[in-house]
């Protein structure tokens, strides 16, 4: 891949190009809101990536479930969202980088001081990104701070079908 500036950057990514991994700064402003609110009223578990794309992919996997942080930090509003509609399990979906991995901590165990039991998720750099793959990673989560063992998926619900697929999805 190269970008517009002519530089050309050959490690893996999930498919963001060069462009989008080298941008480390954001909009000015406030940031607020949660990412896809719909996503908190279809159970008891919450799949939480880093980036709006991961949770797209996600979401278009089936697993309408999900949300993402702002970058690698979760936000009051993210907790408190979670707390109002009852989430007892997240799923952080975060890559396996270092920083990652340490926001990951972090986040788990703020959680855990809130009730809410954490999983690792990790997401593999490279990797076709298919929904049987998707779900095997969830399948793959572990437990952190302390976390009882994820129970097994439940569907989302007869009522939930993807919008762009129109037939029922298992998490």
């Amino acid at each position: 891949f190269q970008a517009e500036d002519g530089i050309r950057d050959r490690s893996p990514s999930r498919g963001l190009g060069d462009v989008y991994k080298r941008q480390d700064e954001y909009l000015p402003g406030v940031r607020r809101g949660v990412f896809h609110p719909s996503g908190f009223d279809l159970g008891e578990e919450l799949i939480l990536t880093a980036s709006p794309l991961d949770a797209m992919r996600f979401w278009y996997a089936g697993h309408g479930n999900v949300t993402c942080s702002d970058g690698l930090l979760l936000r009051d509003e993210h907790v408190e969202t979670m707390k109002k509609h009852s989430i007892r399990r997240v799923l952080i979906a975060y890559d396996a980088q270092p920083d990652s991995e340490q926001a990951a901590e972090e986040i788990a165990e703020r959680l855990r001081h809130e009730g809410i039991a954490s999983y690792r998720a990790r997401l593999a750099r490279r990797f076709k990104p298919t929904s049987q793959r998707w779900g095997q990673i969830l399948k793959k989560a572990e437990p952190m701070q302390g976390a009882p063992p994820r129970p097994e998926p439940t569907p989302l619900g007869a009522d939930w079908r993807h919008p762009m697929h129109g037939e029922v999805h298992e998490s």
